[in-house]
């Protein structure tokens, strides 16, 4: 809790009452055990009703998370900024904005509810943080897409991803539609993602341009299964891969590109066709970008897993969105606290499930000795407290 409450205390913004209650549930999402209820979490130092009202009034999380991750000095490093959704298995008739979203875990569409995820990727820690969260619409009376409700969600952060200096948006290829991609690159973004295998685009032409006329735009059209025709290629040894790119352009998207086709060393089958709006990235570059989307699915896992991120029981949107933007800022904070333990943060490997059992066990020994009138904070007890946490979190 010592860490919350110093993040916690560098904001003036917030009033008295609002932080106190930030630094008990934060705490509360760190050390509970079971599900992330508010019924349960009031056995972990705050009562129920005390969450309930504060959950149904709406709270700027995304300047939570900027001043945490400016506190650590993750700023600093080079940035990327993704997006993605998750689903969130809900059921009830009369809970807000749930209905049939895709579910990657079992590979189809299901009834509940989906929450769309903004992060925030260190290129040089190969990890990610949460910059801001919310549950999809569904009302009856908006006729929109989900890409245009993603892009929306976009546009209400793309000031916050602009102040830190983040240009460059990592998303997968579900978010290549003419109804996503053009609006995020009106924003100031630069999009790095994945192609269909069968996608139509066309290299840009580069050769002389005759004396009348329209001045020819396109060359070939690419074949991916081809790459040799029309696409330069490059052979990365480090990695073990076989990379073809071209600067081309999709005439459906209507947006240039640079494409990589993704092989094996010495292989004939592609294992991705990615694409960056910036041609002037390396074509490696945008490889090792897109493999660092990736991480964001380990929030979404330990979100889920360790910090209930799929675990409220409120019906109404605003308290549902505050529910996953809490636990997604325990994690963040758990992250944090725990890079500050490394020297070399290029060899990290971060064990929530280590951590969650040392919050919990150390609640526990903690609420002990003060429900038997002594002072935990006493010195004769650090040692103690060291010792604990160096095995748990060092076991195997």
């Amino acid at each position: 809790m010592t860490y919350v409450a110093t993040i916690v205390d560098q904001m003036p913004r917030i009033e008295k009452h609002r932080k106190s209650f930030l630094k008990v549930l934060v705490a509360a999402f760190c050390t509970f055990v079971g599900k992330a209820t508010a019924a349960n979490l009031a056995r972990f130092g705050i009562r129920e009703k005390r969450i309930r009202r504060w959950f149904h009034k709406p709270f700027d999380w995304p300047s939570l998370h900027i001043a945490a991750l400016k506190h650590a000095g993750v700023l600093e490093n080079k940035l990327l900024a993704c997006i993605d959704a998750t689903f969130i298995s809900k059921a009830g008739k009369h809970t807000d904005d749930i209905g049939a979203f895709y579910n990657g875990k079992v590979g189809r569409s299901e009834r509940g509810c989906e929450a769309i995820h903004l992060g925030i990727l260190d290129a040089c820690e190969h990890t990610a943080y949460t910059l801001a969260c919310e549950h999809t619409r569904v009302d009856a009376e908006d006729n929109r897409t989900k890409p245009l409700l993603y892009l929306d969600f976009l546009s209400k952060h793309a000031p916050l991803l602009e102040q830190q200096g983040i240009t460059h948006l990592v998303a997968d290829g579900y978010f290549t539609k003419k109804s996503f991609l053009p609006g995020a690159l009106t924003l100031g973004l630069s999009v790095i993602g994945k192609l269909r295998k069968d996608a139509s685009i066309f290299k840009l032409y580069q050769g002389k341009q005759k004396g009348r006329g329209r001045p020819k735009k396109y060359d070939i059209k690419l074949d991916f299964q081809n790459p040799r025709r029309g696409m330069k290629y490059r052979r990365c040894r480090a990695e073990g891969l076989d990379l073809y790119w071209q600067d081309a352009r999709s005439k459906h998207l209507g947006v240039d590109m640079r494409v990589v086709v993704v092989r094996q060393w010495g292989k004939e089958k592609n294992l991705g066709i990615l694409y960056s709006s910036d041609l002037s990235l390396d074509a490696l570059d945008i490889v090792r970008m897109y493999k660092l989307r990736f991480q964001q699915e380990f929030i979404f896992r330990d979100g889920k897993q360790h910090f209930g991120l799929g675990d409220c029981q409120m019906r109404k949107r605003v308290a549902r969105n505050e529910h996953l933007e809490a636990s997604l800022c325990a994690l963040n904070l758990q992250r944090l606290e725990d890079r500050e333990l490394w020297d070399d943060k290029d060899a990290r490997v971060i064990s929530m499930g280590k951590w969650k059992r040392l919050k919990s066990t150390q609640y526990a020994v903690e609420r002990f000795l003060v429900d038997s009138a002594c002072d935990p904070s006493d010195s004769k007890f650090k040692h103690a407290f060291d010792n604990l946490r160096n095995s748990l979190l060092h076991a195997a």
